[in-house]
């Protein structure tokens, strides 16, 4: 049994010949692997929206904006904060928190030296949200072993740097 063809004169790393033993050697992997627990097919987003379509939902949200990212740190599991730039080298911080379902995923935007862009700023979260909840709907997989328990450290009400705090 030939695995392809030879294109050229003298050319053996194109074609394969399989023993018998090998080709029933390969047949048994396979049935071997088929043989185990069904894999999980990928599927929307449980909640609409998933922790790992953050950072592309971020990218595409400042895009909209004419931003760029400067920085981004993890402050602690489940808060993020991404630091931008508009294309008027205005500055702006994009937070994200993970919170209890069925929002999961909350987000907070400052825009301008103190904050004054606010229009901006709400609609740079509707962006980063729109992008969020479509690529939640795309059938995909969360990180094996991920949850939306919230971490013990982690407020359930407003965001730390919001008003209300």
């Amino acid at each position: 049994m030939s695995a392809n063809q030879v294109l050229a004169p003298n050319d053996t790393e194109a074609s394969v010949e399989w023993t018998d033993k090998e080709r029933h050697e390969a047949i048994a992997a396979m049935r071997d692997a088929l043989a185990g627990t069904p894999a999980e097919p990928p599927t929307p987003a449980p909640y609409g929206v998933r922790w790992s379509d953050v950072w592309i939902s971020v990218y595409w949200g400042v895009a909209d904006y004419e931003m760029a990212i400067l920085r981004f740190t993890e402050e602690t599991e489940g808060r993020m904060v991404f630091e931008l730039e508009s294309a008027l080298d205005e500055p702006a911080t994009l937070v994200i928190e993970k919170v209890a379902p069925p929002e999961c995923i909350r987000s907070h935007a400052t825009v301008g030296s103190f904050g004054q862009r606010e229009e901006i700023a709400r609609g740079l979260e509707v962006s980063f949200r729109r992008y969020l909840e479509a690529f939640g709907k795309k059938p995909g997989f969360e990180k094996p072993g991920f949850r939306w328990e919230l971490p013990p450290s982690l407020p359930t009400g407003a965001p730390a740097n919001s008003p209300a705090n």
